[in-house]
């Protein structure tokens, strides 16, 4: 029985993305009736799978199955765009940056990849010593947290047009965690 409601959830879910395509292809205006029925279409998808799996299975497979036919979708449907065969490139010099450019680029590399990534270790053995739980539910949930806190941090000290504030954020961040961590 789970197999028969795993292929409706497929073919739902498929029918679900071909909707949304539809109507992202349609000109303006663009009529919400593909739009709204593609959820629709997605969420019975996800009800299904949870009629035929158990629902960490069920949420994993809803997200992941719509995911990979709508790849196969776009890549089966998208046109051949193969280079006509007569153009001939030119050859360039290599630009380099300036040196400044480089400098910038490069001191966010180091901020944003191993400074951010210490920083949310840090912060993050400080929050699951924080929390009440058993020894495993913590080491669990700091390893859940951490990534995130990393791409966060990152993402803030990539974004901002002004270095310092991400970066002085940071410190302060680990120096209150290690803080927390090794003197207390």
């Amino acid at each position: 029985m789970s197999w028969i409601l795993g292929t409706l959830a497929t073919a739902t879910g498929f029918a679900g993305i071909l909707s949304l395509y539809r109507s992202w292809r349609l000109p303006a205006p663009k009529p919400t009736h593909w739009r709204r029925l593609g959820w629709i279409l997605l969420m019975l998808s996800l009800i299904a799978w949870l009629w035929a799996q158990p629902v960490e299975f069920a949420v994993c497979f809803a997200l992941t199955v719509p995911a990979l036919l709508a790849w196969l979708w776009i890549g089966w449907a998208s046109p051949d765009r193969q280079p006509a065969r007569d153009t001939k490139l030119e050859q360039r010099t290599l630009n380099w940056p300036r040196l400044t450019v480089l400098g910038v680029q490069l001191l966010k590399l180091v901020i944003s990849v191993p400074m951010a990534g210490f920083v949310s270790a840090l912060l993050s053995f400080m929050v699951t010593d924080l929390l009440p739980w058993e020894a495993v539910n913590r080491l669990v949930t700091g390893v859940l947290m951490m990534p995130v806190f990393w791409g966060l941090a990152s993402y803030w000290v990539l974004a901002d047009t002004r270095l310092w504030r991400p970066t002085l954020a940071l410190i302060a961040t680990g120096v209150i965690s290690a803080g927390y961590l090794f003197l207390l």
